[in-house]
């Protein structure tokens, strides 16, 4: 069975520093691609910030003063697979999220959610399953 419990490894690992701010939701988009979106909330309105997924430099949308980091394109296979966010101010001070598109079918079947999303979350982690096992015998 799929559960929260039986996802636990998933949970998000947040280290914000409160000099740069702090990473304050996750959400999945599955489209015709699986996209990855966290939102960050920089400690100062005025502060310049840097991200880097997986160290790799990118760009995030700001609005409104929160920032975007997109994770595009996660196939099925790395749906287990861990993304860290960096977050870095002028100063060398980060914060760090450790994730991964699983994350959020934990926090879907740890919360208070409808039953459609906590169905599609589970299929999602099927898909995954079996995937890695087509994978491995191919």
């Amino acid at each position: 069975d799929i559960t929260a419990e039986s996802l636990s490894k998933y949970k998000l690992e947040n280290t914000s520093n409160e000099f740069v701010g702090k990473f304050t939701s996750l959400y999945l988009s599955l489209e015709s691609e699986t996209e990855l979106n966290i939102k960050f909330t920089p400690a100062t309105d005025n502060e310049d910030i840097k991200f880097s997924v997986n160290g790799k430099d990118i760009t995030a949308v700001k609005k409104n003063g929160i920032y975007t980091i997109s994770v595009k394109d996660i196939s099925a296979t790395a749906l287990d697979s861990m993304i860290e966010v960096e977050a870095v101010d002028s100063q060398g001070n980060k914060s760090i999220l450790k994730c991964y598109a699983l994350s959020y079918a934990y926090i879907v079947l740890s919360g208070n959610y409808d039953q459609k999303l906590k169905d599609l979350v589970i299929s999602m982690r099927n898909f995954n399953l079996l995937m890695d096992r087509y994978q491995s015998v191919c």
